[in-house]
């Protein structure tokens, strides 16, 4: 018993010191969404490694190789991520992690913004889009610094020649969103699946939402302790005033709201 709970501890520090490196953004693989430092996304600047498809290829087998194992990754990434494993298509709320200004933008384009951060509800029936008539001036392309030169790629055939109109705005908006978040990784991401799909069948994936998919790989990043011993229930004991020791001190349930 005790030899095999050694091999249990092994196995787990093997996966989280192994995570550790391969997500760290210092290897240019990965880099930190636009909302922390802690989720991930995959750099699309991550050519500049000549390997880099080969070192996707290897962190899809060990992602797949965590599953297998029941083994979490000290790693968690943007929702478009998982959601582009399980093959579902991303939407524009998506995009709020990987470039919040560009999310700004687009929705305003969408929608009738209430207030700072309240968007006018599709449902309601005076809800009304913005008309972008004589107010932008673009074209289906978009613009991105490589290696310090701004390179301007075409979102769909001709796309330099094709204005955004009030009529076609729903379609660039998709476009721009499409390629922002999956179409310029598309390669970074093919070799990843490439090596996850050796060990982890599409099929078997797709039960999962992406949530439960992010609980998979990564377990839960926080925990909140108020509500776990709150909801214990010991006879004669009042569960607030228990105490919970964390290293040198110790506080009350109650204490921890």
């Amino acid at each position: 018993m005790l030899r095999r709970s050694r091999a249990d501890f092994g196995c787990r520090e093997f996966f989280f010191l192994l995570s550790h490196e391969m997500f760290n953004p210092f290897y240019c693989l990965f880099e930190y969404s636009a909302h922390d430092n802690y989720t991930l996304q995959i750099n699309p600047a991550s050519g500049v490694n000549p390997e880099h498809l080969n070192y996707f290829k290897f962190i899809g087998r060990c992602l797949g190789l965590g599953i297998f194992h029941r083994r979490f990754l000290d790693a968690y990434f943007i929702v478009a991520f998982y959601k582009m494993i399980l093959k579902k298509k991303v939407v524009i709320a998506d995009l709020e992690s990987v470039d919040a200004e560009l999310y700004r933008g687009l929705t305003w384009m969408l929608y009738v913004i209430l207030t700072d951060d309240i968007l006018c509800p599709q449902s309601d029936p005076h809800c009304r889009d913005n008309d972008i008539t004589d107010v932008i001036d673009e074209t289906f392309t978009t613009t991105e610094e490589r290696f310090g030169e701004m390179v301007t790629i075409e979102l769909k055939p001709g796309g330099a020649d094709i204005p955004v109109t009030q009529e076609n705005k729903k379609d660039y908006v998709d476009a721009i969103v499409e390629y922002r978040i999956s179409k310029r990784v598309n390669d970074q991401f093919e070799a990843f699946m490439a090596g996850f799909g050796e060990l982890i069948p599409q099929d078997l994936v797709n039960v999962f939402d992406e949530r439960e998919l992010e609980l998979l790989i990564g377990g839960m990043s926080e925990i909140d302790v108020y509500a776990t011993f709150s909801s214990l229930v010991y006879p004669m004991v009042n569960s607030s005033r228990l105490l919970v020791t964390t290293g040198a001190s110790s506080r009350t349930i109650e204490d921890m709201r």
